[in-house]
C-alpha cells in the first residue's frame, strides 16, 4: 500500500474498531448473560469486533500478504525474553499504579475490559477458564495481530520506520482501552509488545507476554493494590518497584540486543520489514515529513479526538 492510502486507510480501520467497541457498551451484562454464558457471549462479540474485520481487511490485500504478517513460530531461545516482557510490564504497572496512588490518595479503579466489561467472581474451575478465555487469551491473540500483526506490516512496509510504526501501535492500543488510568500502562504495553515482535520477527511471542500480563491483571493485581493501600511507606514501596523495573529492563534489552544480534548473523528477516529492506532510506528530512504525515492524518487525529471525549464523558 502506497503512503497516500496507509496513514489515511489503516487509521479509518482502526477508527471503525473503535466505533464497534463503543457500540458493544450499550450492551448490558444482563442481555449477554441472557439465556446463556456471559463470558462466552464476550468471547463472541471480541471476535466479532476485531477477528471479523480483520479477516475482511487481509481479504483486500494482495495475494501473499498473510506472510508478511509476522505471523510464524519462533526460536526456543525467545522464550526468555517472553517472560521478561510480561514481568517488565508488570512492574511499570505497579509503578504506574502506585504513582497514581501517592498522587491521588486513591486506589484505582478495578480491571475492566475496553472500559466497559468487567470479570465476576470465580466459584469454580469453569468460571476461572472462561474468564481466562474471555479477559486473557481472546484480547491478547486479537489485539496483537491488529496492532503488531496488521499495523506493523502496513505502516513497514508503507516504508513509515520502526519508530513511527512502534508510537502509532502503542498510541493506537492505548486508546482503544478508553481509560485515563490505564493508559499510561496500555501504551507502555505497546512499546514493549512492540520491541518484542521486532526482535523476535513473530507476533506469537507478544501474544504470549500480553496474555500473561492479562492474567496477572485478572488474577493478581487487585492483591498487589492492596498491599499498596495497606503500605506505610508508599515511597519506599516506590522505589522497591522503581528497581524490580530497572532490572526486568535491564534483563529485556540485553535479551533483544541478544536476539537481535543472532538473527542477523543468521540474516532471518521479518517479514513485515522484507520489502523494507529493498528499499533505499529516505533521508532525515524525508523521514521527518513521513513521520508527520502519519501523525497528523485526519482519521489518526479522529481516532484521538473520539479517545478524548469518550474518556471526558464517562470519566474511566
Amino acid at each position: 500500500m502506497e503512503k497516500s492510502k496507509t496513514h489515511l486507510v489503516f487509521p479509518l480501520f482502526v477508527l471503525a474498531i473503535y466505533g464497534l467497541l463503543l457500540a458493544s457498551r450499550l450492551i448490558s451484562r444482563e442481555m449477554l448473560s441472557y439465556g446463556g454464558n456471559y463470558y462466552l457471549s464476550l468471547i463472541v462479540i471480541q471476535l466479532l469486533i476485531f477477528a471479523v474485520p480483520a479477516a475482511l481487511f487481509c481479504r483486500t490485500k494482495e495475494i501473499g500478504y498473510a506472510a508478511k504478517l509476522n505471523f510464524r513460530l519462533f526460536a526456543p531461545s525467545t522464550v526468555g525474553i517472553i517472560l521478561l516482557s510480561a514481568l517488565l510490564l508488570i512492574a511499570a504497572s505497579w509503578l504506574i499504579r502506585l504513582t497514581q496512588l501517592v498522587a491521588s490518595g486513591a486506589e484505582t479503579a478495578a480491571f475492566t475490559l475496553y472500559g466497559s466489561f468487567s470479570p465476576g467472581s470465580v466459584t469454580n474451575a469453569g468460571d476461572a477458564i472462561y474468564i481466562t478465555l474471555a479477559f486473557a487469551v481472546i484480547p491478547a491473540v486479537t489485539e496483537e495481530f491488529l496492532y503488531r500483526g496488521l499495523l506493523f506490516t502496513e505502516y513497514a512496509n508503507a516504508g513509515y520506520g520502526w519508530a513511527v510504526t512502534t508510537f502509532l501501535s502503542s498510541l493506537l492500543f492505548a486508546m482503544m482501552h478508553f481509560s485515563t488510568t490505564g493508559f499510561p500502562i496500555y501504551f507502555v504495553g505497546g512499546l514493549v509488545f512492540s520491541g518484542l515482535t521486532y526482535v523476535s520477527r513473530s507476533v506469537i511471542p507478544a501474544m504470549l507476554a500480553h496474555f500473561l500480563f492479562n492474567f496477572y491483571s485478572l488474577f493478581g493485581e487487585g492483591y498487589v493494590l492492596k498491599v499498596m493501600g495497606k503500605a506505610d511507606n508508599l515511597i519506599l514501596v516506590l522505589f522497591l518497584f522503581g528497581i524490580f523495573f530497572l532490572l526486568f529492563l535491564i534483563g529485556y534489552l540485553s535479551e533483544g540486543e541478544r536476539i537481535n544480534a543472532v538473527s542477523g548473523v543468521l540474516d532471518v528477516e521479518t517479514p513485515a520489514y522484507v520489502e523494507e529492506r529493498k528499499k533505499v532510506y529516505p533521508k532525515r528530512s524525508d523521514r521527518l515529513r513521513h513521520a508527520a504525515e502519519a501523525l497528523f492524518s485526519p482519521f489518526f487525529l479522529l481516532c484521538v479526538v473520539t479517545y478524548l471525549v469518550v474518556v471526558f464523558m464517562f470519566r474511566n
